[in-house]
């Protein structure tokens, strides 16, 4: 259930970026930097919806193998509260976006006026690394978007994908308070529950092992799920995973410090040695520079 929690902060993180870019472009596009641009414009269709299927198996995996006792009142209340969150059509319900909203409102002006769709990640940063090779946006792409800025058309669209955006964002504010309610139940009933991992690790391209190999973290004594290492750190992003798989990981925004979100965004950082802690009760992290 916190795995399900962590999925939708996740996305109002993400929608509420794609609200205030779109609110920029309307206003201010020039404020948003050339190299950016075209990626955003088509990443305003990505609805992040819904849940990565692979993620809500797994929600429903875990909770097939939950053993309850008939027995135990409390048991039998969690367990039927979670099969309600948990059942596929009341999923889709709550948090697909309705039918015809799936489609695509920004993408079809940009490639009707000749300008082609790069990949773009689940995520919102780093964009460039899978076409800075061989690019394949140019000077004139760039200026045909700048131009359809100023057009009726896109300034009408935008307007309309404000609306989708802000219905998404009340969806998804309903299955923040539904997870909330699971979860605060499963507190309430045995209060010395928590989640645990069982060895978290470093990675990314700060790191001279690149995104190859996980750097190990120790979880401190007495620190439930407060993890720390000593590490040295170059120009680059880095993220933490579980077990040295991308089945559990954890991104984050902002840097020194910030929220991290369950599957979030590489964090950014600058060249230095630094203590990195990571608590993943609160769900925060920190670089303390060492020099």
């Amino acid at each position: 259930m916190e795995e399900a929690q962590e999925a939708v902060r996740l996305r109002m993180l993400l929608f509420r970026r794609q609200i205030d870019l779109i609110d920029q472009l309307y206003s201010d596009p020039d404020a948003v930097p050339d190299r950016d641009l075209v990626y955003r414009l088509f990443n305003l269709d990505n609805p992040f919806y819904p849940t990565d299927p692979a993620m809500f198996r797994s929600f429903q995996y875990q909770s097939s193998l939950l053993s309850v006792d008939s027995g135990i009142p409390q048991q039998v209340e969690i367990a039927s509260r979670m099969a309600a969150y948990l059942q596929p059509a009341d999923w889709n319900e709550s948090t697909q976006v309705r039918n015809g909203d799936l489609s695509e409102i920004i993408g079809p002006i940009l490639i009707a006026n000749g300008i082609p769709r790069p990949l773009v990640t689940f995520g919102w940063g780093d964009y460039h690394r899978y076409d800075e090779e061989l690019p394949v946006l140019d000077a004139n792409h760039l200026h045909i978007a700048r131009q359809l800025l100023a057009t009726d058309e896109m300034r009408t669209a935008l307007r309309l994908l404000r609306s989708r955006k802000n219905a998404d964002m009340e969806s998804v504010d309903n299955d923040r308070e539904n997870t909330l309610e699971v979860l605060n139940l499963i507190k309430s009933r045995f209060p010395g529950i928590r989640s645990h991992y069982v060895d978290l690790g470093i990675i990314g391209s700060a790191l001279p092992e690149g995104w190859e190999k996980s750097v190990p973290v120790q979880r401190l004594v007495g620190g439930d799920n407060i993890w720390q290492i000593d590490i040295d750190l170059g120009a680059g992003s880095v993220k933490f995973r579980e077990s040295g798989s991308w089945v559990k990981n954890w991104g984050g925004v902002g840097f020194p410090e910030g929220e991290t979100y369950y599957w979030g965004e590489d964090i950014v950082v600058e060249p230095g040695r630094y203590r990195v802690t990571l608590d993943l009760d609160k769900k925060r992290y920190r670089f303390e520079r060492l020099r």
